[in-house]
């Protein structure tokens, strides 16, 4: 049976439950209880009333109430039992006998019928009292585990306020209407607003009307559950500019609904600060080196150059003089040619410190004279050309350009492997573009922010300084394509 009396009575017995740990006495003791209340209840009869005296049952029923309560069912069962047969027994005409007369078997039936409810009843009563120990105990189990979790969860909570309290960078979280829901201590120092301001505030009241129209569009891309970064020049409450590195990340639930975006706001103005210093020390060196260019190229040009001239003249005179003499002549022409090809390679040297033919010829002819002399030395076929209409570049502008030229003219050479060079110079209203592509083997993706491509790096530099791009990447079919692009607007800067 799937409720037998041992279950009965170690789970809906009040013993049990006034116990409260869950186990009660063995099975057999519970039965020996209700045979010894039984027992007191006959003693009690003998001694208050005569035998064969009436009001039997009356006797007997609280010992049969009695075991219900305390013992449960079973017992109860068996107290009902052994009451309803001593009573008819010993207490009932005719004495001793267990004939039952007809007048006595309605009493009977009354007393099996209320000792049955009464067990019931009990049961039923002991059950309830039971399950809602249970629950009781299940409950407290529950809130335990609650408290538990709340307090991990306060723990939590204080170290994540420590570490974003901590953090020098604006941690906060904006819902789908663009409102604060939290924000940390960086953020009330930056805009210089009390906590209770901030929270609730709407992103365009504490950015600004201006601010907020260049932040929107990465807001609302947030919202649609793309994350963000991006940076931004800021002018604090104080006025001083800072400079920052925003990241706005969706809040996404399980089911892919966007409730709102985080936002980490990292102040970079020190690190922007030294980096404008030493672009502003690379723009210096780099016009110290171009001076030192013009310098020795001018050197070159009007003393080395026209020394080894002048002895050129000198040996011409030798020779017309010693013509005559055996070998001299030979000799003579010997260091001539010599000395013409010094003059030249020379005069090379200086032109490529310092173009000399820039301040008054165009960029294109310029690079084109340097394209015939490196392609002579490097065996490469250089193809230079410009798409009309290209404007005259002021010197400053297209000795850049010339330097880049040179730069990755060294490179292709060098590395590439590459059999040809074309070199396009094209212009419009708004950019001004320099194109050098090879066919040789391609760049590797990520070369240019490698520690080693100083040359490609130097050149973004110095064309930045001016707000000008420069893109790496591999050729259609193979080698690479290097694109330098100027804005059309900062062709008025201050030669180097």
């Amino acid at each position: 049976m799937a409720m037998s009396s041992r279950t009965l009575l170690r789970r809906y017995s009040l013993t049990w439950i006034l116990r409260g740990d869950g186990e009660a006495m063995p099975v057999w003791t519970g039965y020996v209880f209700a045979i010894v209340l039984v027992g007191l209840a006959l003693a009690l009869r003998v001694a208050i009333l005569p035998a064969g005296g009436g009001y039997a049952f009356l006797t007997f029923y609280p010992a049969v109430v009695a075991t219900a309560l305390l013992l449960g069912a079973g017992p109860a069962l068996l107290a009902l039992a052994l009451s309803a047969c001593i009573a008819e027994y010993a207490f009932m005409p005719p004495f001793w006998s267990f004939v039952l007369r007809e007048d006595q078997v309605v009493p009977l039936a009354v007393f099996i019928a209320a000792g049955g409810l009464t067990c019931a009843l009990a049961y039923e009563l002991q059950r309830a009292a039971s399950e809602l120990r249970e629950s009781g105990e299940a409950l407290r189990a529950i809130n335990k585990r609650v408290l538990a979790s709340d307090a991990a969860l306060r723990t939590t909570e204080q170290r994540l306020r420590t570490v974003t309290k901590s953090v020098p960078a604006m941690i906060g979280y904006w819902n789908r209407e663009l409102r604060c829901e939290f924000a940390n201590d960086a953020y009330f120092e930056w805009f210089g607003l009390p906590p209770e301001r901030v929270i609730g505030m709407t992103l365009r009241a504490l950015l600004g009307e201006d601010l907020f129209r260049l932040n929107e569009p990465y807001a609302l891309a947030a919202l649609a559950g793309r994350a963000q970064r991006f940076e931004r020049m800021l002018v604090k409450p104080d006025g001083k500019r800072g400079f920052t590195d925003a990241s706005y990340v969706p809040d996404i639930d399980a089911s892919g609904i966007v409730h709102g975006f985080f936002v980490l706001v990292a102040d970079v103005t020190p690190s922007h600060e030294s980096y404008e210093r030493i672009r502003e020390l690379a723009r210096r060196l780099e016009t110290a080196r171009e001076q030192e260019r013009r310098s020795i190229a001018l050197a070159l040009h009007e003393g080395i150059a026209q020394d080894l001239f002048a002895a050129r003249l000198t040996i011409d005179q030798l020779k017309s003089r010693w013509r005559d003499v055996p070998g001299v002549a030979q000799a003579c022409d010997e260091i001539s040619d010599a000395l013409v090809k010094c003059v030249a390679e020379t005069r090379q040297v200086a032109n490529d410190l310092r173009p000399s033919a820039l301040p008054h010829s165009s960029l294109l002819a310029t690079l084109k004279a340097h394209a015939r002399f490196f392609g002579e030395r490097s065996g490469l076929h250089i193809e230079v050309a410009e798409i009309a209409p290209f404007p005259a570049l002021p010197e400053a502008t297209a000795l850049l350009y010339f330097r880049a030229a040179q730069e990755l003219l060294s490179n292709v050479a060098r590395h590439a492997r590459a059999k040809k060079v074309g070199i396009v110079l094209r212009a419009d209203a708004e950019h001004i573009t320099m194109q050098i592509s090879d066919d040789g083997v391609g760049i590797a993706d990520g070369a240019v922010d490698k520690p080693g491509s100083l040359g490609l790096l130097g050149i973004r530099e110095r064309f930045a300084v001016l707000g000008g791009t420069l893109c790496v990447q591999r050729g259609a079919s193979a080698g690479t394509v290097v694109t330098i692009d100027l804005p059309a607007g900062s062709l008025a800067v201050q030669e180097l």
